[in-house]
């Protein structure tokens, strides 16, 4: 939860408050869990994004994120950008650009056409290309029917400006004709040619180091997204919108949650104290934001995630093999109580090598989370790191039917294979921190495993 919260630059007397908004919040419990319910009907109604690749989990999950990094980025460039003096440079009428409206629309080529309606709303008036005509913004009535892609007249934010194109489109015919077709299809012909190039910085302004950083940031985000399924696939909008709307809830309940599972203040000592191991172990820094190995803990979320994530970092797994490390992953899973004096015995050398290795970062921990007294039950600190399952992990990994090994353990078959199952969700989540580490063949070995 530290983890989390530092994540969001949020520190524990934060969550923690005065006694008053404790009593306070002690009260609102009744109304935050209708609020919760209420929200998780909402849920239940928006459904899961079904990628037509079938992809699991969804590439616009991904693409989200990418495309808020995108707006993140975006939103620094425009403070140079909207400047007095460059904005008439680079807002003339007619220059493309890639626009964004939430609720409405993922990032898309548009023309921009002039000043809004209302002058005292400073918006922009935009014509937009949407793949599949899914958008919230109202249209004036005057467009046709389209061919290919819906072109939308509307007004958005200017930091709705994701990216200034260095193409000028002449809208006088349309003006004179009142009939915007032609700049449409003008635009959609300019985008499925790839003749799209973004507007220097240096045409329109003197660029400082901060400027051109972000001019460069962006270009790589954007070029990120390009790369995507998602970004030519003619459900991107309808798809990024849903998947927003589940987000957007779901992020909703987390805080409900966290506002009825908050603690007393007599529990502020023991965060402290965890905040402190967490810096210790340099998942956060001194100022409480979260490192890169703190990222990784956050990805794994399950079972020790602080060994877990020592095991990794100090490259315990990058000479083992699939086998020895589906084996290793399932101490993780397993919180039944085993002789595991017997199990030493079943376990080839590589594995009980990576056995001791585990023990010993799991023993590690153990001692900083005495060391700054940390209130935690040894015995259930133990089982967090259970090497009894190990043997057969192994043999099962090594592909004997389970049939073979049944008779040669106490443990029953549904606690077996329910630990194999959870060892495989694991895994997966592993290759993501292996991912996010930039360890390719490191994730192949944890996939392979799964």
């Amino acid at each position: 939860m530290i983890l989390q919260l530092s994540q969001r630059s949020m520190q524990v007397e934060d969550v923690m408050g005065s006694s008053f908004a404790e009593n306070a919040r002690a009260a609102g419990l009744p109304t935050v869990k209708r609020h919760i319910r209420k929200r998780r009907e909402e849920l239940s109604t928006v459904p899961h994004v079904r990628c037509i690749y079938d992809s699991e989990p969804a590439p616009i999950e991904e693409y989200a994120i990418v495309e808020e990094e995108a707006r993140r980025t975006s939103r620094g460039l425009n403070e140079f950008l909207l400047k007095p003096t460059v904005r008439d440079k680079v807002l003339t009428p007619g220059r493309v650009l890639l626009a964004w409206k939430d609720p409405g629309f993922a990032s898309s080529p548009a023309v921009f056409l002039g000043p809004g309606a209302d002058p005292g709303t400073k918006t922009l008036r935009i014509l937009v290309l949407l793949q599949d005509g899914s958008c919230d913004g109202e249209s004036d009535g005057e467009e046709p029917e389209d061919l290919i892609e819906e072109r939308i007249k509307l007004e958005v934010s200017p930091q709705g400006i994701l990216q200034a194109m260095d193409q000028v489109l002449d809208l006088d015919p349309a003006r004179e004709s009142g009939d915007w077709t032609g700049v449409g299809q003008e635009l959609l012909r300019m985008v499925s040619g790839g003749l799209l190039a973004p507007l220097s910085l240096q045409k329109v302004m003197k660029v400082d180091l901060t400027a051109h950083d972000l001019e460069l940031k962006l270009k790589r985000v954007l070029q990120l997204q390009e790369q995507s399924i998602c970004h030519s696939c003619h459900l991107r909008s309808r798809h990024f919108q849903q998947n927003k709307a589940r987000a957007d809830i779901a992020a909703d309940i987390e805080d409900l949650e966290r506002q009825l599972g908050s603690g007393s203040l007599h529990l502020l000592p023991q965060l402290k104290a965890r905040e402190a191991v967490l810096k210790e172990l340099s998942y956060i820094n001194g100022d409480g934001v979260v490192t890169l190995k703190g990222r990784a803990a956050i990805e794994v979320l399950s079972g020790d995630e602080l060994t877990i994530a020592e095991i990794v970092f100090h490259n315990i797994f990058d000479t083992a093999g699939p086998r020895e490390v589906a084996a290793a992953v399932s101490a993780f899973v397993f919180p039944d109580k085993v002789d595991e004096e017997s199990e030493d015995l079943k376990l080839p050398p590589p594995l009980a090598k990576l056995r001791d290795a585990m023990l010993a970062h799991h023993h590690r921990i153990d001692v900083i989370l005495r060391k700054y007294r940390v209130d935690i039950d040894p015995e259930e600190y133990s089982k967090m790191c259970n090497i009894g399952l190990m043997g057969i992990a192994y043999r099962w990994a090594s592909g004997e039917a389970l049939a073979k090994i049944m008779p040669e353990t106490w443990l029953q078959e549904g606690t077996i294979v329910r630990a194999i199952v959870r060892a495989e969700e694991l895994l997966k989540k592993l290759g993501d921190v292996a991912k996010l580490l930039g360890n390719m063949r490191l994730r192949e070995v944890f996939l392979e495993a799964a």
